[in-house]
């Protein structure tokens, strides 16, 4: 039975309203004597989006005091991250000036919002490219809309990398830092929103994920990234990467997630969509408040053919505890290959074409703005990526084979979902790598000629091995803390699910949360709280 909106805007509301009275947060009443602050720095850093939402709600603390308190962290933290681009002044000082509305589940949370994906009416969006630079949109996208209903104050935009990779490093944004260790990336392409949500500067961020941009850098910061079914979310525009990349969101708490989707979710007829999937009968945020039923997961944490960068053991490690916990919970876990899923070298000969070779046309971008290509305007992998394509012109052919592998891939994972509810596997093949040029698979790093780029790629399909998958299925995949290695640094795993399936995720990912609090709220060396 289908559920109209109406019904499913009803029921999330009393979901967020038994979230809010199930709460874990605690709040110290009252300000802090001669800081100006709404609240401790403490409470600021440990309190998530919903624990922020309920002392709005009952009027502790106002939208225009809990943004001004996520601008002084700002001040304070992001010059030794180089996470936030620009903090927006006049919703500071005036939350309601962009539209946010004041009734919405989150109204008055401070959200910052990626550099890459959906847009703000008037703001800039530069896309960490010299040939963006001082480009400002007309329009809010629709899921920013849905972002302004369900109450969220958009008070800023976070960096990403040059290209959308997985080191948020940049020629116009600059190299930006793990709160974790400042030598470290926030991972990529949401490294910037990672970096600001784990420091604490606001509680929840705007992400995408093309090939785990959403899941590594929230779990390589200590965060859950949900990757959402094609479809579920509207579409900003019809672009060539559609079929690929979906929106998301980083937070510190699955009731976090499970809500924000909830507001997310809207499409309306005028919106741009990629099959539209059918909305939950149940929200979200209350699905997560019980147990789901014993499952049958798969367990894969293979090489995935791909030779050459192995998975460091002590990932392997915190994935199997994972599955442990898992079915210490009850559920049935079976180790499967990587064969059984579906055709390796037909997935990441696809990746390589489609989101290396042909992904972004910066010659086009040149020609198109008037800003020549050089060491200046253009990192140098992707002047070497200029090369290749004028060698290797684009096709109807590649475009045609392209599709025709998304068509495949999807449906070999069906095949193999249809005996399982989940599958379990890492995302990331280590902890979090170096920030700047040193990292190889950084757009800054040093690549001189063609046999140095293809190489690049290469390291980069591997760091991603895990998570394309996904992304060229359409199927849900949710990222979420698994602890911290030896290093220090948090590491993560992920669940996928079959195409629609995104509530399970959330539920399973809910029942972790729960069984190993202590994977959850780690926080950085560089925190708020620690103000």
């Amino acid at each position: 039975m289908n559920i109209t909106r109406k019904k499913f805007l009803k029921t999330s509301l009393l979901a967020s309203a038994s979230v809010f009275a199930s709460s874990r947060m605690t709040y110290s009443k009252g300000r802090v004597p001669g800081g100006g602050l709404a609240m401790s720095w403490s409470d600021w850093g440990n309190l998530d989006a919903t624990g922020i939402a309920r002392l709005l709600a009952a009027g502790q603390v106002t939208p225009k005091e809990v943004a001004a308190q996520a601008a002084k962290a700002c001040e304070l933290l992001n010059p030794k991250i180089n996470c936030v681009v620009e903090i927006f002044d006049d919703v500071i000082a005036d939350p309601l000036k962009d539209g946010m509305n004041q009734f919405g589940a989150f109204h008055g949370v401070p959200m910052l919002v990626k550099e890459a994906g959906s847009t703000m009416k008037g703001r800039l969006r530069e896309s960490a490219m010299a040939f963006m630079k001082g480009n400002r949109t007309d329009k809010d996208s629709p899921l920013t809309r849905n972002f302004r209903r369900g109450g969220f104050n958009l008070i800023g935009r976070t960096a990403i990398p040059a290209g959308g990779m997985h080191v948020t490093d940049s020629l116009l944004e600059g190299i930006s830092r793990s709160p974790w260790n400042l030598d470290h990336t926030p991972g990529g392409s949401s490294g910037g929103t990672s970096g600001a949500v784990s420091a604490g500067i606001v509680p929840i961020g705007h992400g995408s994920d093309g090939g785990g941009s959403t899941r590594s850098p929230a779990t390589l910061c200590g965060l859950i990234g949900h990757k959402p079914t094609r479809g579920l979310l509207p579409a900003y525009k019809s672009y060539y990467l559609g079929p690929i990349v979906t929106e998301g969101v980083l937070t510190k708490s699955v009731r976090d997630t499970a809500l924000a989707y909830d507001q997310m979710i809207h499409v309306a007829p005028y919106d741009p969509k990629f099959i539209p999937a059918q909305l939950p009968q149940t929200p979200f945020s209350q699905q997560i408040l019980n147990d789901p039923k014993p499952l049958k997961i798969a367990l894969n944490t293979g090489d995935w053919t791909r030779g050459g960068t192995k998975i460091d053991p002590e990932v392997v490690e915190r994935v199997n505890e994972v599955a442990k916990v898992m079915e210490s919970l009850g559920h049935t876990v079976v180790e499967v290959k990587e064969s059984e899923i579906c055709d390796q070298n037909l997935l990441f000969d696809n990746i390589r074409t489609l989101l290396y070779h042909y992904g972004l046309d910066w010659k086009a971008l040149s020609e198109a703005t008037g800003i020549p290509i050089n060491g200046e305007t253009l990192e140098p992998a992707y002047r070497q990526q200029v090369e290749y394509r004028a060698k290797h012109p684009v096709t109807l052919e590649i475009r045609g084979r392209e599709q025709a592998a998304i068509v495949e891939i999807s449906k070999q994972v069906a095949v193999f979902m249809a005996k399982y509810d989940a599958l379990l596997m890492p995302i990331d093949l280590t902890a979090a790598s170096l920030a700047g040029p040193k990292n190889p698979i950084s757009p800054l790093a040093p690549i001189h000629n063609q046999d140095d780029y293809l190489n690049w790629v290469e390291l980069h399909i591997d760091d991603s091995r895990y998570n394309t998958l996904a992304n060229f299925a359409g199927v849900p995949a949710i990222g979420f803390p698994a602890g911290l290695l030896s290093s220090g640094l948090p590491i993560g795993a992920q669940l996928y699910s079959t195409w629609g399936n995104d509530g399970l995720l959330m539920k399973v990912a809910a029942q972790i949360e729960r069984a190993k609090p202590d994977w959850f709220g780690l926080v950085p060396p560089l925190h708020s709280s620690r103000l």
